[in-house]
């Protein structure tokens, strides 16, 4: 059986972004028989449910300064990083890309990271990579990111969605029962 992969991009750009995400999922269905599924999330009041939203990877735009975003008081050129420290507070699990279609660090007026902040990404934020647009980076990073998932955590993650908070204890008391010696 295929595993379908879920993935959300966060892009102000979605009629920018949608034709090379078509490009990658062929890609890495072709190459890797992956099956990807993928949701674009442009508008604010679909970025302000983000975490209702369950994936495997969430791709970032670095650069969102368009579209319908209220940036509520953060410089444009930093919201992707804003909502990634938001995201992270809830979600551990996900891996996340962080990508600009110009990804090009030694240009300060494009993108206001100071080194703290690029240090900040990756370690505190843990954030599975940073990488520009072109569709046989963003391939290969995606290729990497569903290479390092928690398999354990996505099937546990995958049923709860499926059959409920339920099934979560059952789970967890079944495996407590691996632990006890007395059993």
């Amino acid at each position: 059986m295929q595993k379908e992969f879920e993935i959300i991009v966060v892009d102000d750009q979605p009629d920018t972004v949608k034709p090379v995400l078509k490009a990658v999922r062929l890609m890495l269905e072709l190459d890797y028989n992956y099956k990807i599924n993928y949701k674009v999330l442009s508008k604010q009041d679909e970025v302000d449910k983000l975490n209702d939203y369950v994936c495997d990877i969430i791709m970032f735009d670095c650069a969102l300064n368009g579209g319908d975003y209220d940036f509520r008081d953060t410089d444009g050129s930093r919201y992707g990083y804003e909502l990634i420290k938001k995201y992270r507070e809830k979600n551990n699990r996900t891996k996340i890309i962080f990508y600009s279609g110009s990804f090009v660090f030694e240009d300060e007026e494009t993108f206001n990271f100071t080194v703290e902040d690029f240090i900040h990404i990756i370690n505190e934020l843990n954030v599975f990579a940073i990488t520009n647009r072109e569709v046989p980076r963003i391939v290969d990073t995606i290729k990497r990111a569903i290479d390092n998932l928690d398999t354990v955590l996505v099937s546990l993650e995958d049923l709860i969605y499926r059959y409920g908070e339920e099934v979560y204890s059952t789970i967890i008391s079944y495996f407590m029962k691996f632990g006890d010696e007395n059993s």
